[in-house]
């Protein structure tokens, strides 16, 4: 079944663990087909997404399969043809989405560097009984820190 324009739906993929921020983007493809336009769209958790695939390759087919367009039909194939469009992000991805497209390799940066800080966080917590590596005069500490593992790393 395909979604007219006029009636666009978002189906969740990808749920994210309780408690945690969810980093969400609405993924649409707008396009026609025999000379009507339809907007299928997921709502993609893009943190979660990311643990399986560091690009948008599969996304026209999980739109489809999530919009109940069968991928072996002329339909798909002509959803395939029409890029992405990215919209309504929420959390962290907010300042990733611009124009319609994701900047999905600085959130990759953004995500590892987040990552790194948490780790960081934990082991100033529990080994130096630090609680904030932001503050000023923890800024030398949260330097070496960060240089111990990127080194560790291989970075």
């Amino acid at each position: 079944m395909l979604n007219k324009k006029s009636n666009p739906t978002h189906t969740a993929f990808l749920i994210p663990k309780k408690n945690a921020m969810k980093n969400t983007v609405i993924v649409q493809v707008n396009y026609s087909f025999k000379g009507e336009d339809f907007t299928p769209s997921i709502t993609l958790e893009l943190d979660a997404y990311t643990k399986i695939s560091n690009n948008f390759s599969g996304l026209h087919t999980k739109i489809a399969q999530q919009n109940k367009i069968d991928t072996y039909s002329y339909a798909f194939d002509a959803m395939e043809a029409y890029p992405l469009t990215f919209h309504s992000p929420t959390g962290n991805v907010v300042g990733f989405i611009k124009d319609g497209e994701c900047d999905l390799t600085g959130y990759l940066a953004h995500l590892k560097q987040y990552e790194m800080m948490q780790k960081l966080e934990k082991i100033a917590t529990d080994t130096l009984g630090m609680t904030d590596l932001s503050h000023q005069d923890n800024k030398k500490i949260k330097h070496a820190l960060t240089q111990a593992y990127n080194a560790g790393m291989g970075c």
